[in-house]
C-alpha cells in the first residue's frame, strides 16, 4: 500500500436510520439499528448482509445520499460533512448503469470530464486524464463503441470511470459485482483493490462474493435483519470470531456464504421462527461483548472527544457556469439525437405516413357547401394529430431520464434549472420543426395554402399548438411516474378539452353555466386560431350555391366583392326565388347555406376577433405548464435517491 498523503478516516457511531414519513406512510420502518465502524483511505472495505438487511441503506447513510431520519454520529476526520462537501470529496458508483445508451465511451466521459474537472483545465489535459482512467480500467479499446452495446462488466468499469474523473478521495459502490459473471466480477474487485492500494478509501456493498474476492477485501461490516451490526472488523478475523461462536465453516465452503446464511431469519409456513430469530439476537450481542467492538468503541471515542469544526482536508471544487452546464447538457442532448438518428428517422417517416393517410382522403379541397364540411374535418384531426404526436415524442422524457437526472445532480454535475431548459428548448424545437413540416406537407396535399407565405402563417396555430403540447408533455411527464398514473389525470382532462373545444360541438349553443369552460382547453384556442386563418382567406368567396349558375355576371362580382357580399345577395331579386328551395350543392334551406367564411365561422361558435387572444392563450398554457412541470421535477428530484 502506498502512504497516503492525506489520511482520512470516515468513522461512524450508533448510526440509526428510518425510511421518511410521508403522508401515505405515518409509521416509519428502521432501517439501521446502532451500526458503527470505521474506513480508513488505503482500505478495501465490504458491507455485506442477507437482502433487506440494509447494507445499500448504510452505504447510502455513509455517503450522505440517505433521504430518511438519522440519528447518529458520521465523521471525516472528526468533521460532520454535508452533503454537498460529501459529493466534492467522493465518488458513487451506483447497483445500476445509469448512461445514455446511445452515447459511446468518449462522448459520456468527455461530458463529466468538462463538468467535473476544473473548467481552468486545458482539453489536452482533460483528455489525457480520460485516456489514463480508461486505460487504467482496461476500456481504451471501446471508446468509440455506444454504451448500449457494451458488456455487462465493461458498464461496470464505466461506471467507475465516471467517477474517478476528478480523484475521488472516497469511492463508495453498490453491489460493483452483481449481474456480472465469476471473472468479471473477479477483474470489478481487482481494480477496487488496485484505488484503494493507491491510498483511496473504497467501500462497498457485496452480494455472495466468491472465496476469491471476499479475501481481496480488507475490512467487513455484516449486517443480521433488523439492520444490526453483527461484525465489524479484519476480512482475516471473521473465521477465527465466528469459530468461537460455534459457527465452523464447512471445509471447500464459500466463507462469505456462509456467514451470511447463518445469520439469515429463515421463515416457515409464512411465520418467522422464533428460533432463527434468537439466533440472530445472540450474535449481535456476543459482537456487542467482544474485545473486536471494545477496540473499536474506544477509537470511536477518541475521534469524537476531538471533533473538528472545520475540515482539515481540501473541499474546494471549482464549478463551471451556469451557462456552460446549459451548453454541455444541449451538446449531449444533440449527440443523443444524432446518434439515434435510425430511430429518428423511423418515428418521423411513420408520421408523415400517418398524416398522408388522414389528407388524401380529402383530396383537393374545394371552396363550397361541401367543402366547408371537409376543410372542418381536415382541421380537427389534423390538430388532433399535432397535439398526439408531438405529445407522444415528449411524455416519457422525464420517466426515462429521472434516474441518470437524480444520480447526476445529486453529484453536483448540473443544477436543475439547467437539465430542464436545455431539453425544453431542443425538444420543443425539434417538435416545431417537425411541425412545420407536417403542416407544409398536409395544406400542399389538400391544396389549402398555395403561396409560401400561406406556409408560414398556417404554421403559426400548429407551431404554437406543438409548444404548448410539449409543455403538457413536460408536465404530465414530471408530475406522474407512468403512463398508467399520468393516464388518470390526462384522459379525463382531454376528453374535456376536446369537447370545449369545438370539435364536434357548436360552441355558441352552450349555455353561459358552460361557456366559460372552453378557456381552460388550450386545444380550443389552436382549433379557433386554424379556423379563422382558413375561413379568412375564404370571405371574399361566395359560397352561395345560388352564385354557381344561378346570378347573372354582374351579380356575382358582386356576390364576390367583399366581406358583405352575403349580406347583398340576400336582396338579389334571386332571394325570394330561392329562400325555400334546396339547391344543387346546398341540402338546406338557402337562408341556411353558408354564404361566407365569416358564417362559417359563426356556426362554429368562433371569431375572427379572438385570433389574438388564440395566440396568446396558448403562450400563458406553455408558461404556466413549464412551470408547473419544473416544480414537480424539483419535487420529485427531493423525494427520490440516488442509490
Amino acid at each position: 500500500m502506498k502512504e497516503n498523503k492525506q489520511q482520512l478516516i470516515l468513522s461512524w457511531k450508533n448510526v440509526t436510520g428510518w425510511t421518511k414519513q410521508t403522508r401515505k406512510t405515518t409509521e416509519k420502518k428502521k432501517l439501521l439499528d446502532n451500526v458503527s465502524g470505521i474506513a480508513k483511505s488505503g482500505f478495501l472495505t465490504a458491507i455485506v448482509s442477507p437482502n433487506g438487511a440494509g447494507k445499500t441503506t448504510l452505504i447510502a447513510v455513509l455517503s450522505k445520499r440517505f433521504k430518511g431520519s438519522l440519528e447518529g454520529e458520521i465523521l471525516l476526520n472528526g468533521y460532520e460533512m454535508s452533503q454537498e462537501e460529501m459529493s466534492f470529496i467522493s465518488g458513487y458508483a451506483c447497483q445500476k448503469d445509469q448512461n445514455y445508451e446511445y452515447l459511446t465511451v468518449n462522448e459520456h466521459l468527455t461530458f463529466v470530464a468538462r463538468l467535473k474537472m476544473n473548467p481552468r483545465v486545458s482539453a489536452e489535459v482533460r483528455k489525457k486524464t480520460i485516456a489514463r482512467v480508461v486505460e487504467d480500467l482496461l476500456l481504451s479499446h471501446r471508446m468509440d463503441v455506444k454504451i448500449g452495446s457494451l458488456s455487462g462488466g465493461q458498464r461496470k468499469r464505466l461506471t467507475l470511470a465516471t467517477q474517478l474523473m476528478t480523484e475521488p478521495k472516497i469511492l463508495f459502490c453498490d453491489e460493483p459485482t452483481t449481474g456480472l459473471d465469476s471473472y468479471n466480477a473477479e477483474r470489478v474487485v481487482e481494480l477496487l483493490r488496485i484505488l484503494a492500494n493507491d491510498g483511496k478509501m473504497v467501500i462497498c456493498t457485496i452480494h455472495q462474493p466468491t472465496s476469491g474476492i471476499f479475501e481481496k477485501f480488507d475490512n467487513v461490516t455484516l449486517l443480521v435483519p433488523g439492520g444490526q451490526l453483527g461484525y465489524h472488523g479484519p476480512v482475516s478475523e471473521i473465521n477465527d470470531y465466528f469459530s468461537r461462536l460455534g459457527y465452523v465453516c464447512p471445509e471447500n465452503y464459500n466463507l462469505c456464504e456462509y456467514i451470511v446464511s447463518q445469520v439469515t431469519v429463515k421463515t416457515i409456513q409464512f411465520q418467522d421462527s422464533e428460533s432463527e430469530e434468537k439466533k440472530v439476537e445472540d450474535l449481535v450481542v456476543s459482537y456487542r461483548n467482544s474485545k473486536i467492538y471494545e477496540e473499536l468503541t474506544l477509537e470511536l471515542d477518541t475521534i469524537l472527544k476531538n471533533k473538528k469544526d472545520s475540515p482539515t482536508f481540501t473541499l474546494k471544487r471549482t464549478s463551471v457556469s451556469l451557462f456552460m452546464e446549459f451548453y454541455l447538457l444541449f451538446w449531449r442532448t444533440l449527440l443523443i439525437l444524432k446518434n439515434s438518428y435510425k430511430t429518428n428517422l423511423i418515428r418521423f417517416v411513420s408520421y408523415i405516413f400517418v398524416f398522408s393517410i388522414i389528407s388524401w382522403p380529402y383530396g383537393r379541397i374545394k371552396i363550397n357547401q361541401e367543402g366547408v364540411m371537409n376543410m372542418i374535418g381536415m382541421l380537427n384531426i389534423f390538430m388532433l394529430q399535432i397535439l398526439y404526436s408531438t405529445l407522444s415524442g415528449i411524455v416519457n422524457v422525464v420517466p426515462e431520464e429521472m434516474p441518470i437526472f437524480v444520480l447526476e445532480s445529486t453529484d453536483r454535475l448540473y443544477t436543475p434549472f439547467s437539465f430542464y431548459f436545455s431539453k425544453v428548448i431542443i425538444l420543443t424545437f425539434k417538435a416545431s420543426i417537425e411541425s412545420f413540416v407536417y403542416t407544409s406537407y398536409t395544406y400542399t396535399v389538400t391544396g389549402l395554402s398555395n403561396m409560401p407565405i400561406d406556409y408560414v402563417i398556417s404554421a403559426i396555430p400548429s407551431t404554437l399548438l406543438c409548444f404548448t403540447a410539449a409543455a403538457y408533455g413536460f408536465f404530465l411527464s414530471a408530475a406522474f411516474n407512468s403512463v398508467s398514473t399520468y393516464s388518470l389525470f390526462s384522459v379525463p382532462f382531454e376528453i374535456i378539452s376536446m369537447v370545449f373545444a369545438g370539435l364536434n360541438l357548436r360552441l355558441n349553443s352552450l349555455s353561459p353555466y358552460l361557456a366559460w369552460v372552453k378557456y381552460i382547453s388550450f386545444p380550443y384556442y389552436a382549433y379557433e386560431a386554424m379556423n379563422i386563418l382558413q375561413w379568412v382567406k375564404h370571405n371574399h368567396i361566395c359560397l352561395d350555391p345560388v352564385a354557381n349558375g344561378q346570378l347573372t355576371m354582374e351579380e356575382r362580382k358582386r356576390c364576390s366583392k367583399d366581406t358583405e357580399s352575403s349580406l347583398r345577395i340576400s336582396h338579389s331579386p334571386v332571394y325570394d326565388l330561392m329562400k325555400n328551395q334546396k339547391k344543387q350543392h346546398c341540402d338546406k334551406p338557402y337562408d341556411e347555406c353558408y354564404k361566407s367564411g365569416d358564417s362559417v365561422l359563426e356556426s362554429l361558435g368562433f371569431s375572427r376577433a379572438h385570433l389574438q387572444m388564440d395566440y396568446i392563450g396558448l403562450i400563458v398554457y406553455f408558461c404556466i405548464l413549464h412551470i408547473l412541470a419544473f416544480i414537480f421535477l424539483i419535487r420529485k428530484l427531493k423525494s427520490s435517491s440516488a442509490y
